[in-house]
């Protein structure tokens, strides 16, 4: 059994936690469900099992469709958790106005350090005053304006980064010849995936073998290296979620020719924040497209979870909450992976 005390979550240095006081523990999970609903992304809620014995005692991490019971007290990650105060202390704290409570918020006002937000009725207590630990600048809520409260859940919401992986590190075997140098578009594929994104404002990084990394280096890339070996494309996005625990991923595969500005627009305009991905649908394969799809970042613990049992992405995609994209172009995804499928997609082009 862990070290259950209120300091004892260690929470990403890249996420946000918050964690709620002066009510009681169903009050607090009631608060935090609606504003989980008000968020653009998932986020977990940390609370306590409780139970007559100790080992009972357990942290319970639930969001959209997710639960988790753990046995340590490092978290799965997330860009956002909510925390009930009356169990653990995080970082940022909000207090709710229940007199009923106010001796046992009492006795946790050491725990105060970084009051964001106020919820009362009356406007700020006195003894929070008297306590030091609001300030002119501390916002204060009623319970009942529904409006300002989202607003405000909204002003501190973390929103992840997008960032293309483009993956360059296949060893091509069956192409006979690296994919992300072949030319279907006047230049390397490599480079015109780049050029796409640049033209959609989204930063490139590339999935690379380590034989590889001179090549990025010289051509002054941002790259991250495939740090589990041969085990294919689900290891390449693992390194990148791993390398940037915060960013979301536009992942795009050096063997599908078609992937353009159009698709990426789509991936784009349809993507479900709340969802663990957002991939295009093959209607003809009945299976979702998992290398030229947004992988969120709050799919990593899924990612890492699935990597013990599995290496196949796609399979993960048709188990974790992935929105479909149905009207999309088969063109976009189609595989090139020979030669002569390479002379039969060119063909189709002229």
């Amino acid at each position: 059994m862990f070290d259950l005390s209120p300091s004892s979550l260690v929470f990403p240095k890249s996420s946000k936690a918050i964690a709620l006081y002066g009510t009681s523990c169903d009050a607090i999970a009631e608060l935090v469900s609606k504003f989980q609903s008000m968020m653009p992304s998932p986020s977990y809620f940390v609370d306590a099992i409780h139970g007559e014995v100790d080992e009972q005692a357990i942290v319970s991490l639930s969001s959209v469709g997710s639960q988790f019971q753990l046995n340590t007290h490092r978290l799965p990650f997330s860009d956002f958790y909510w925390v009930n105060g009356n169990h653990f202390s995080a970082p940022l704290q909000i207090v709710i106005n229940d007199p009923l409570k106010q001796n046992s918020l009492e006795k946790r006002k050491a725990q105060l350090t970084n009051v964001e937000l106020v919820i009362s009725e009356n406007g700020i207590s006195e003894h929070l005053k008297e306590w030091g630990v609001v300030g002119s600048e501390t916002v204060c809520l009623n319970p009942g304006d529904e409006e300002g409260l989202k607003k405000w859940v909204m002003s501190i919401a973390v929103e992840p980064a997008l960032q293309a992986l483009v993956l360059v590190g296949g060893k091509s075997e069956r192409m006979g010849l690296p994919k992300m140098d072949l030319n279907y578009h006047g230049v390397p594929q490599w480079k015109y995936l780049e050029s796409v994104c640049q033209d959609l404002n989204i930063p490139v990084v590339y999935s690379c073998r380590e034989e590889q990394q001179d090549f990025f280096l010289a051509q002054g890339k941002e790259m991250v290296l495939d740090r589990f070996g041969s085990i294919g494309p689900l290891g390449a996005i693992a390194s990148a979620m791993n390398s940037k625990p915060g960013v979301s991923w536009l992942v795009l595969a050096c063997d599908m020719p078609g992937l353009n500005a159009d698709a990426i627009r789509i991936l784009i305009h349809q993507r479900d924040k709340k969802a663990m991905a957002t991939a295009f649908w093959n209607d003809e394969r009945q299976w979702f497209e998992p290398l030229a799809a947004i992988w969120e970042s709050q799919s990593r613990g899924e990612v890492f979870a699935w990597l013990a049992q599995s290496q196949c992405p796609r399979k993960l995609l048709s188990v974790i909450k992935t929105q479909g994209i149905k009207e999309a172009d088969a063109f976009w995804y189609q595989n090139v992976n020979t030669p002569e499928e390479k002379v039969n997609w060119l063909k189709h082009q002229v």
